[in-house]
């Protein structure tokens, strides 16, 4: 339905509107508010397409196979439940407001590379900002799905069943940003000299990294088991990993089973986008987004081991979620 995408405008401009009088940092060079600049003119761009992205893969994972005929629409048991069960507003409304804090911090307040001794990461965040990194996609993929969850808890319906089919997969978006991050990013030696120099020019680089990676986290696992109704998200939790499979399978018939399974999945089409991303922007500047890529990613097959090994790593995290929810719920 159209409106379930209108409806995003009005929080999406008040979001915005904070943003441009978010305190900023005022010690920049022209260089580098010109570069700044360039992120606040892809941001609406960026800003559409992962709300487009988030918003299919929500309804894909709410989607179940209807029979033979390769039909698929919203699980039927789930509906009717969700009919009778209470309406958290308040809870997603909070859950909102402390969702939208990564996203301010990361729009205005993140350190942007420095031209004069980063110049690598300088030249590789030239054409599209700060998106080139992982973090903005996941916080920001975040901020609207919760704002997509909230204006679901008022409205009800179908379109409330696919946020809830949708929380296991943020969850596990948000719970690799978070610990991936100080796993391979935080500690890198390039890192803890990009730390030393804005320490230098009076930036509280730790607090800031911090405040945008840490929470996103502890936030979905609190829309889990606090925010959403305990009963529907039980209803919807299979369809976040065993029905997409069913549909990748009736999808790809016509191909092997094999290589339909292994498309199978929501989340690898969010983490397929990122790569090809990434690939498109170290076409354009020869660049890696990350450093510490530079070390792992020397030639084409130890391209595909990373990137492998870390979609098995996010696999993990999705999985253990998923255990999670069924242990505690």
């Amino acid at each position: 339905m159209m409106t379930d995408w209108i409806w995003l405008i009005p929080p999406f401009l008040v979001a915005y509107g904070c943003s441009l009088s978010f305190p900023r940092w005022d010690g920049y060079g022209k260089d580098e508010l010109k570069r700044y600049a360039l992120s606040a003119r892809v941001d609406p761009i960026g800003c559409l397409l992962i709300f487009i992205l988030c918003r299919t893969l929500c309804s894909l994972c709410a989607t179940s196979a209807a029979g033979d005929d390769s039909t698929f629409t919203i699980a039927d048991a789930a509906v009717e439940l969700e009919a009778k069960t209470e309406r958290r507003v308040v809870p997603a409304a909070i859950a909102w407001f402390f969702g939208l804090f990564p996203v301010l911090f990361h729009l205005n307040a993140t350190p942007m590379s420095e031209k004069s001794w980063d110049k690598r990461s300088w030249e590789a965040s030239q054409w599209f900002g700060l998106w080139i990194f992982l973090t903005r996609w996941i916080i920001f993929a975040h901020a609207m799905y919760l704002s997509m969850s909230l204006y679901a808890e008022m409205a009800g319906g179908h379109f409330r069943v696919e946020m809830y089919s949708g929380v296991t997969n943020i969850a596990a978006c948000c719970t690799f940003v978070s610990i991936q991050y100080y796993t391979l990013v935080h500690f890198h030696s390039h890192t803890q000299k990009v730390r030393e120099k804005w320490h230098k020019r009076a930036v509280r680089f730790d607090f800031l990294q911090g405040v945008t990676h840490v929470p996103s986290i502890f936030l979905a696992i609190s829309d889990i088991f606090f925010v959403k109704n305990r009963e529907l998200v039980i209803a919807t939790r299979p369809s976040s990993l065993v029905r997409t499979m069913v549909l990748c399978r009736h999808l790809f018939h016509r191909f092997d089973q094999l290589m339909a399974q292994v498309m199978a999945g929501v989340s690898l089409t969010f983490v397929a986008t990122y790569i090809a991303f990434v690939v498109i922007n170290y076409t354009l500047t020869r660049q890696w987004p990350y450093r510490m890529m530079d070390d792992r990613m020397t030639d084409l097959p130890s391209f595909f081991r990373f990137f492998t090994w870390q979609t098995a790593v996010f696999y993990s995290f999705l999985l253990g979620v998923i255990a999670v929810e069924y242990i505690a719920l």
